[in-house]
């Protein structure tokens, strides 16, 4: 294919009104890609530097270009990166030259998709020592400028690579980048140069700790930074705030003596009438951001404390010390609102509101009394603007200061104004005030349940048949009123102040799911998950209200299943099926009766196409197995080729690991009757722990259902137990790369249920036949050897390794006495003694219990 053939192509791609033409011409060019990429992308790059080809043309060469080599999945990203390494360097020499080329266009897009393109392709070069001159030649443009348009490009690439790009090649040249970006932010008279280089200085400020330690060096970046919140350009003034967000965030500890200066700066910004709504954001979230750092930095405080450890940081409570002007700043800002804008809106109303949350969070009682002057005065104010912003900042510090008597009354005399405010005309306010309603539930309740229980139902029950974004407010309101229950185990009770409003709460929620609107806001979703809250918090004396409701989503089940299977239909079905999931748990044998129909349904939607209401059938299935236990034994010849399946699919995460935890429910119910069907099951396991294709946060919990199994069909454990005790030694052999905090977690889970799993296969092997894993004791007491001495192990693994000690001890005693007298394996049960978690305590003295009887301690 020619130049000319190949501009056809693209031009057909972006003209064609014919859905047949565009996908024809889409084909040719996936067929080129597949056969021959080297000309594929020799073709792309031309177009993209052709400055006699169209705009639109150049630039969806330049974006097909980039899709050769960037992807979103992290698997098909590798495929890309490695197919591009493997590319022959005269291919790749002609496109690096290309797109560095490119950067001097005079199209402003081209230039800018070249940047994005070069950003990719060092993004994948430099992390293998490839192209490490691009860094040198990016800057001699900057420093050394061939033409403007070169400048603001090179700034542009280099802002991107440092985005999309982490390697120590550019911490290496931190010094030359920040120089050139300043100098591009300081020093040019051209807008497009200055905002180019203030979104470069955004992407590498990772980059540059070094040179915040330096104070002379941070004093001019600082000033470098203020100076540009204040330019005649809006897009610089914007992201020079962004850039001060992120400041506050990496170098808190340095911040101390810009405060004021920054104070000032965004002060001015969001008094200012004639500023643009998208820079007074970035002036509140600075404050936003720098709350939420020092909530990070006091429970990090906090933790140290627990542990007997110096923190690593000071919190120099910058929030605490601006509190009260902060707080006038931000209900000013709160009383900027539209009558109709919608809670995910970008608006300055929005992002105070979320402000006044995270300073409450972070200064607890203190923000009480600095806001509640301004919500005692406007909390009921003729004018809907700070009727809304006092309800607003009420709702917003509710999850700061902890439950008191002061709050409640607070709570209590807030109430009334609340429940009239939700028949306001004005929607926002209507709206506001059932989302406050709810807040208080969350946080709250008490006041709410003991003394204004049956007049918020009511005003629920009007929220409810309102427009639906309310509707959905007074479903989630709902929602954390059954929770503030649940969390009383109220399945043990006869009856709770609910029983009364059960079946009409119910009756509303499921009608609500069926209303026209029920796709707007969210409301579908809220109203089955309000359902299922519901449902859990349930007393006995509703248990028949209970049933009726499972007849109708069996109805509604059903239903579905006569229609064509759309991606909103299987949405459906996913919340009726994890409606019923927890009428399952919570009826249990009661559930009996339906379980026919229920894994009739059940066994249909699992041949649906649409993976994600699969997640919500199973959990569904696990349920009803836990409430039939053993008589869930007729179900399973028909249920095993779906779990089988469930736990083949490895392209869906969530899908496998959900099938692996419903094996312990099946462990649970059905005991010894599982071994007959525990052949397939153990194989598609032990097939999957050997696969690279499997996520590895799947593997623990497939280790750790080997124990289940065990516990479950017992002395026939001894069937796959040199299988299993073969990959638990492999796993027990894991390492990783300490200094990677993730990967050291990953370790301890790993760990934590190897324990489990070595736990259940001993208590399995306990009554018929502990002989049969007398050969693996010494490698599982070696293995608890590396635990005990790993400074990185945390306090689960060590409580599991405790257990496991004890166990060993209970079902072996005298016959390995001689081997748990070792030293490190006293040490571990003393030091289990004397922890001061309860639960490792108690491990300990359980353990210790079991080595007196047989003489160690």
């Amino acid at each position: 294919m020619n130049s000319g053939d190949f501009s056809q192509v693209l031009l057909t791609i972006i003209q064609a009104t014919d859905n047949q033409q565009r996908a024809q011409a889409e084909a040719i060019l996936e067929n080129l890609k597949q056969n021959d990429l080297p000309k594929f992308m020799i073709l792309l790059v031309s177009e993209l530097a052709d400055e006699n080809k169209p705009n639109h043309i150049r630039q969806l060469a330049g974006i097909q270009l980039k899709n050769v080599l960037e992807s979103k999945d992290v698997q098909k990203r590798k495929v890309l990166e490695q197919q591009w390494m493997q590319q022959d360097e005269e291919t790749k020499k002609q496109i690096r030259y290309t797109i560095l080329r490119t950067l001097h266009s005079p199209t402003y897009e081209a230039r800018k998709t070249s940047a994005q393109v070069l950003a990719e392709i060092a993004s994948v070069e430099l992390p293998h020592n490839q192209w490490v001159e691009v860094i040198g030649q990016l800057l001699q443009n900057i420093v050394q400028p061939e033409t403007p348009h070169g400048v603001q490009s090179s700034l542009m690439a280099m802002g991107f690579l440092c985005e999309v790009c982490h390697v120590p090649v550019l911490k290496q040249q931190a010094n030359q980048i920040l120089t050139a970006v300043i100098q591009g932010m300081k020093d040019s008279s051209n807008n497009d140069i200055k905002f180019a280089a203030t979104q470069a200085l955004l992407n590498c400020l990772v980059f540059i700790d070094e040179n915040f330690k330096n104070q002379v060096e941070r004093d001019y970046i600082m000033q470098v930074v203020c100076e540009s919140t204040q330019s005649p350009d809006v897009r610089v003034r914007r992201v020079s705030f962004e850039c001060l967000v992120r400041i506050g965030t990496l170098y808190y500890s340095f911040m101390k003596s810009y405060m004021e200066a920054i104070f000032n700066i965004t002060t001015k910004s969001l008094r200012d009438p004639a500023e643009a709504e998208e820079v007074k954001l970035q002036a509140i979230e600075f404050w936003t951001a720098l709350a939420e750092t020092e909530g990070k930095i006091l429970e990090e405080i906090q933790t140290a404390i627990e542990i007997n450890e110096q923190p690593e940081r000071e919190c120099y409570q910058f929030i605490l010390s601006a509190l009260n002007p902060l707080v006038v700043l931000m209900t000013e800002c709160l009383t900027k609102q539209e009558e109709y804008q919608e809670d995910g809106d970008m608006s300055v109303s929005n992002y105070a509101g979320n402000c006044v949350s995270a300073m409450a969070q972070v200064t607890g009682d203190a923000i009480v009394n600095e806001i509640m002057p301004f919500v005692s005065t406007n909390i009921d104010n003729n004018d809907w603007h700070f009727k809304e912003a006092a309800t607003l900042a009420f709702s917003a510090i509710l999850d700061g200061p902890p439950p008191s008597d002061n709050m409640n009354a607070l709570i209590d005399q807030a109430i009334p104004f609340v429940l009239k405010h939700v028949s306001d005309p004005i929607v926002l306010v209507k709206d506001t005030s059932v989302f406050t309603l709810g807040r208080i539930a969350e946080f709250h309740p008490d006041p709410l349940i003991n003394n204004h229980l049956p007049n918020v139902l009511q005003a629920l029950h009007a929220a409810i048949q309102d427009e639906a974004r309310v509707c959905s407010k007074a479903c989630w309101t709902i929602l954390n009123i059954a929770e503030a229950f649940s969390g009383e185990v109220s399945d043990e009770k006869q009856t709770y102040p609910l029983s009364q409003y059960f079946q009409p709460l119910a009756e509303m929620l499921l009608r609500s799911t069926l209303r026209s609107d029920a796709h707007e806001s969210n409301l579908r979703i809220c109203a089955y998950e309000a359902l299922s809250a519901l449902v859990h918090s349930a007393a006995r004396d509703t248990y028949d209200t209970l049933e009726m409701i499972v007849v109708e989503l069996l109805n509604r089940l059903t239903q579905t299943l006569e229609v064509n299977q759309t991606e909103e239909i299987s949405l459906i079905q996913g919340l009726i099926c994890g409606s019923l999931q927890v009428a399952s748990r919570k009826l249990e044998f009661r559930i009996a009766k339906y379980a026919d129909r229920m894994m009739g349904l059940y066994l249909k939607i699992f041949e649906s196409k649409h993976a994600g209401v699969h997640e919500e059938t199973l959990l569904a299935v696990g349920a009803l197995a836990s409430a039939l236990g053993g008589d869930f034994d007729r179900y399973m010849p028909h249920f095993i080729p779906h779990l089988v399946k469930g736990l083949q699919t490895f392209q869906y995460e969530s899908i496998c690991t959900i099938s692996v935890n419903i094996i312990g429910d099946l462990c649970i119910a059905l005991r010894e009757k599982l071994f007959n069907y525990t052949d397939p099951i153990m194989q598609v396991l032990l097939s999957n722990l050997q696969s690279n294709d499997l996520h590895r946060n799947v593997k623990p919990n497939i280790i750790a259902s080997f124990g289940d199994i065990a516990l479950a069909i017992g002395a026939n454990f001894e069937k796959y137990l040199q299988f299993v005790a073969n990959i638990l030694q492999q796993a027990c052999e894991a390492q990783v790369d300490t200094s990677d905090e993730e990967m050291v977690q990953y370790l301890n889970l790993l760990r934590e249920n190897i324990l489990e799993a070595y736990t259940g296969i001993l208590i399995g092997f306990k009554k018929e036949n502990p002989a049969a894993f007398s050969p693996y004791v010494d490698s599982l007491l070696g293995f608890i050897k590396i635990v005990a001495e790993d400074e990185n192990t945390d306090q689960e693994v060590f409580k599991n390794a405790v257990s496991v000690i004890g166990d060993l001890a209970i079902v072996y005693g005298m016959k390995i006495k001689h081997l748990l007298q070792q030293e490190f394996i006293r040490n571990l049960v003393e030091d289990a003694c004397n922890s001061s978690d309860p639960e490792t305590k108690k491990k300990g003295n359980k353990a210790k219990k079991s080595f007196k009887k047989i003489s160690l301690f």
